[in-house]
């Protein structure tokens, strides 16, 4: 691969590459390749989180498997979602699914949403609310309460899981991942075998913030307001200050949810604005990095909740924590032993400053990917030039459903975490620290 085209390499073809010590050449072909199906039943009609999920997957799962995304479904489905379509299926094919009235064949890897599983290439997402899981072929069936609900983060969360799943099966990354029923509630942060039962579900009618400061709009600050958007709770109270100085490069598409091949050269702002405001959400943008300063202008006082995607270690320090009642961060990691790993960081209960967690990194010039840097810098002459972290867009899903959970529980008199740790491959590897002193003051900033 040519000097000039390494930084514009999908982040997902880095995962494949470093595993199986290929070259990024043989990474992409073989996710052009890759093809999914996912499969639509009955309860499709009437879930509206079931519904996000089936989208979100296809909207991630698009930029990864790159021969296509089959979706077994017909025009009987109603739309449920803020999104524009007149039936589900123009929505689908809106988000460019591959639709098919066929019958799905086993032989196909393939997600179904209300349906179990039928063959062993086939998983079920299963989600409420706030409760997502995954049913595999041959293991004990789980369920959630069914429920007519705007609230769709345990829908986008259980889209995440599936695709991260499917993603295994096909490339091989994590050695031993198991294909035992699993599941998460977003309200309770319960991972044990009762995550679906009624009392881990969350409030199905919930307060929407008032005003958000969302600053970095690449693979998670995209993730957040794709769930935010699909969460539109009819309230046209709601502001969203965007901020980001960034253009989409061809890149970004792979891992950033909001971005389309079409958007290419386009501020990043602009773009999740218009998806905000097709939605019904207002927005104001910023074009230009985030400054220590800004968050003590006067047009800021309003904002007094902020969402950090930036990964950037001066950014974060220099949010100031006191300032606001709710400084939410999320954090992936870009190395091919955490793919698959989340943090997030409440720091309107945390004991910790961001001086404190984030201390400038000694070692930015130490190689990710030792096998992709041997080989690139055989061919180059420049290792360093692979210094790229991986990010897949099924991952910050999965993150931002972390996140946007803590906004709302947070808004709605739920448990609130300093800190909270996860891998995909294993959800009961989470650690949250939870405080269980609530803010009423939290409240004034919701409608």
């Amino acid at each position: 691969m040519k000097i000039e085209e390494i930084k514009h390499v999908n982040r997902t073809s880095i995962a494949i590459a470093e595993k199986h010590d290929i070259g990024l050449e043989e990474s992409i072909e073989k996710m052009k390749s890759a093809k999914i199906a996912l499969v639509a039943g009955e309860e499709l009609k009437n879930s509206i989180p079931l519904q996000a999920a089936f989208l979100s997957t296809l909207n991630a799962g698009k930029r990864t498997f790159l021969k296509g995304v089959k979706c077994y479904i017909d025009d009987s489905v109603p739309n449920l979602l803020p999104v524009a379509g007149n039936n589900f299926s123009e929505v689908i094919a809106n988000y460019g699914g591959l639709i098919t009235e066929d019958e799905p064949n086993s032989r196909e890897q393939k997600l179904l949403f209300g349906i179990a599983p039928t063959d062993e290439n086939s998983i079920e997402v299963v989600c409420s609310a706030w409760q997502a899981g995954l049913n595999f072929y041959g293991d004990i069936r789980k369920v959630c309460p069914r429920s007519n609900t705007k609230v769709v983060v345990g829908g986008i969360a259980g889209a995440a899981l599936g695709l991260f799943h499917l993603f295994n099966r096909q490339f091989s990354i994590i050695d031993n991942l198991t294909g035992l029923s699993t599941g998460i509630s977003l309200w309770t942060m319960n991972t044990s075998e009762n995550w679906n039962a009624p009392e881990n579900e969350g409030p199905l009618n919930i307060n929407f913030p008032k005003y958000i400061w969302s600053v970095g709009l690449g693979h998670l600050g995209q993730a957040y307001l794709w769930i935010l958007g699909l969460m539109n709770s009819d309230t046209k109270e709601t502001k969203i200050l965007l901020q980001d100085h960034d253009i989409i490069e061809r890149e970004n598409i792979g891992s950033q949810v909001l971005c389309q091949l079409s958007d290419e050269g386009k501020q990043k702002t602009r773009v999740c604005a218009a998806f905000l405001e097709s939605l019904g959400l207002k927005t104001r943008i910023i074009e230009k990095p985030f400054l220590k300063e800004d968050q003590y202008q006067e047009w800021a006082k309003k904002y007094k909740i902020l969402l950090n995607g930036v990964d950037n270690i001066e950014t974060r320090k220099s949010i100031d924590p006191n300032h606001f009642k709710l400084f939410l961060d999320g954090g992936t990691n870009g190395r091919l032993e955490l793919l698959d790993s989340f943090t997030l960081r409440n720091f309107a209960v945390s004991n910790r400053n961001p001086e404190e967690i984030w201390k400038t990194n000694k070692n930015d010039d130490k190689a990710l990917h030792r096998n992709l840097f041997k080989r690139i810098d055989k061919e180059n002459g420049c290792g360093q030039l692979i210094n790229l972290g991986i990010s897949t867009p099924f991952v910050g899903l999965f993150g931002g459903t972390i996140l946007i959970s803590e906004l709302f529980r947070s808004l709605n008199k739920g448990i609130a975490h300093s800190s909270i740790s996860i891998q995909m491959r294993d959800l009961d590897s989470i650690r949250a620290i939870s405080n269980l002193n609530y803010d009423n003051g939290l409240l004034n900033l919701a409608s």
